[in-house]
């Protein structure tokens, strides 16, 4: 008599297609003989329909050993992680290639990361709702390519070197410009003041021997020889198109407000180079334009002089009387010429300049404006 099981060759997504619990029998076996995928199937008590043979079966899977030799698929090898509840330790090794596979895998470990080992403080956290976070290491992190941080930069300890740094920028021209440190900041809101970089330092009660520097413009090095093509070499630059912005303010490219010290050790300005000093426009001594050189005298008289002047006791002489007729000017112009010069101007044979005569002289107290004055270092 021949005996025979349920059986089938049929496949379900490439895998032995399993029977219905309808089908099937307590204790009866059902066999797929399917070559891709041989397999032996029961019903158990619960009515579900279980693979007791062939590749993936209940109770046949072999654990291995963790030692070398080949991967073993399909068994519960030591060398491979579980779909979920393992652990693992060492480093773990992701392939390269930037693929749509190993992007992937990227998302899905930085979301592991984000999600759970933050906790013990080895990496940053990527949501934006992690709060601050704190590196502890005391080296040095190295970025190989561009940072950027979207709400500033706060260095509490150590200096911070821009050695190697070069922004660069294309101009309208096409060509370009290079800035160790290019600083644009776009404001959000209104301000009582903006500072574009702003210096303060605490010095803890530390002796500084020698000098305080806010800001140093040192040497170039590794230069081009002779110099190459550059025309201009500058330590602090105001471009001329600083003020258009700004019509009715106050505009100075630079400006200081320390006021005067008895010592006289109290500068504005202190130029200690013996180069020349050259300024193309206007200059101002003084309060105002509109000032005039009986205000210029008053202005360097000492409070006992000014309470003699008022008392009467003290005359103002002559060149500095109000309103004043270009008479100092014109002393200053005289003062400045060579004696052949002053021989002509002395005998009536030369004019004075139309702007220093008496009938049509206005004193704006602006050196550029009716004198033109060479203030040498050897007094001359």
């Amino acid at each position: 008599m021949k005996i025979q099981l349920k059986r089938s060759n049929v496949l379900d997504g490439g895998e032995a297609k399993k029977p219905t619990a309808n089908q099937m029998e307590y204790g009866e076996l059902a066999v797929n003989y399917n070559n891709s995928d041989p397999a032996v199937f029961i019903k158990d008590s619960n009515d579900n329909i279980v693979r007791i043979a062939g590749a993936g079966a209940n109770g046949n899977i072999e654990t291995p050993d963790s030692g070398g030799g080949p991967h073993q698929p399909d068994t519960l090898d030591d060398r491979y992680v579980e779909v979920t509840g393992d652990t693992m330790t060492g480093q773990l090794t992701l392939p390269g290639g930037g693929g749509a596979t190993d992007a992937l895998q990227k998302q899905e470990i930085e979301a592991l990361i984000d999600a759970s080992d933050t906790g013990d403080g080895k990496y940053l956290k990527l949501a934006a709702d992690a709060g601050d976070q704190t590196v502890a290491s005391t080296g040095t992190t190295t970025f190989d390519g561009g940072v950027e941080v979207g709400n500033g930069i706060e260095v509490t300890g150590g200096p911070v070197d821009f050695s190697s740094v070069e922004y660069i920028r294309n101009t309208q021209g096409g060509d370009t410009q290079a800035f160790g440190i290019n600083l644009e900041a776009t404001l959000t809101q209104s301000h009582l003041d903006v500072h574009g970089i702003n210096t303060k330092f605490n010095l803890n009660d530390k002796d500084i021997t020698r000098n305080i520097i806010f800001y140093a413009a040192e040497e170039c090095s590794n230069v081009i020889s002779n110099g190459g093509n550059t025309q201009n070499v500058i330590g602090y630059q105001v471009n001329s198109s600083f003020a258009d912005p700004f019509p009715n303010a106050d505009v100075r490219g630079v400006q200081s407000n320390l006021p005067a010290r008895a010592d006289d050790k109290v500068f504005n300005f202190y130029a200690d180079g013996t180069g020349p000093n050259f300024m193309k426009g206007d200059i101002y001594i003084g309060g105002t334009t509109t000032r005039n050189t009986r205000e210029l005298w008053e202005s360097t008289l000492t409070e006992e002089q000014k309470e003699q002047l008022a008392a009467g006791t003290l005359v103002a002489p002559a060149n500095v009387s109000l309103p004043g007729d270009g008479e100092f000017a014109r002393q200053w112009y005289y003062d400045q010429q060579d004696a052949e010069t002053q021989a002509e101007l002395d005998a009536g044979t030369l004019d004075y300049p139309a702007h220093l005569a008496a009938a049509t002289f206005t004193d704006t107290f602006d050196l550029g404006d009716n004198t033109n004055i060479n203030l040498l270092s050897n007094g001359l």
